[in-house]
């Protein structure tokens, strides 16, 4: 089952490096501007890796449904 999800969990560690990223980057800030434009980005990355995630277990979840609907029809 790890296998299917394994695009997942690439995106997810990338989600953490990502986020980690961004958060040492806005304490190290020296203005409240800079700490804004770093949890802008910070959340837009986050959002997009969300959206591929739910994408790619959409589509997982789909193609298992159809698999299964054709392994009933063949019974």
């Amino acid at each position: 089952m790890i296998k299917k999800f394994r695009i997942v969990v690439i995106f997810n560690g990338i989600k953490y490096v990502w986020g980690l990223f961004w958060v040492v980057k806005a304490l190290n800030s020296k203005s409240v501007y800079l700490v804004i434009s770093c949890l802008k980005w910070l959340s837009l990355g986050l959002f997009i890796s969300m959206l591929i995630v739910s994408i790619v277990l959409l589509y997982t979840l789909s193609k298992m449904i159809t698999d299964y609907d054709d392994f009933v029809h063949e019974l």
